[in-house]
């Protein structure tokens, strides 16, 4: 008794299956395909728009940095440019005395000695 009950539910069930198949195949044909995006290439994209809201890989954020890199970059050539400024009249005043003290010498040594 209970193998013919299971046996009929079975067959109910495969029929019941069946007709619904049938009514819903020509609904289903009709159904545009969806691509299927392999689990990898889900994976990137995430990962991307992931690492795109990320501040460091924004070009505005790269856009800043070479901003204030370049204002250090000038400010230290200036920094540069005043020490070099210095530096040159600083050996040029010291150039001057040594030739005004060699001909200072050569003067004083011309009026000590006798014509």
């Amino acid at each position: 008794m209970e193998r013919e009950i299971v046996t009929l539910l079975f067959f109910f069930s495969f029929f019941g299956i069946l007709a619904i198949l049938w009514k819903k195949i020509p609904e289903l044909a009709v159904l545009p395909e969806e691509k299927k995006e392999s689990f990898t290439g889900r994976t990137i994209r995430k990962l991307k728009e992931q690492i795109s809201r990320i501040k460091f890989f924004k070009s505005s954020f790269w856009l800043l940095t070479f901003e204030k890199t370049l204002r250090k970059i000038r400010i230290l050539s200036l920094k540069l440019d005043n020490f070099t400024f210095r530096l040159s009249r600083r050996l040029k005043e010291r150039t001057n005395e040594k030739k005004d003290d060699f001909w200072d010498k050569i003067k004083e040594e011309v009026k000590d000695k006798p014509a």
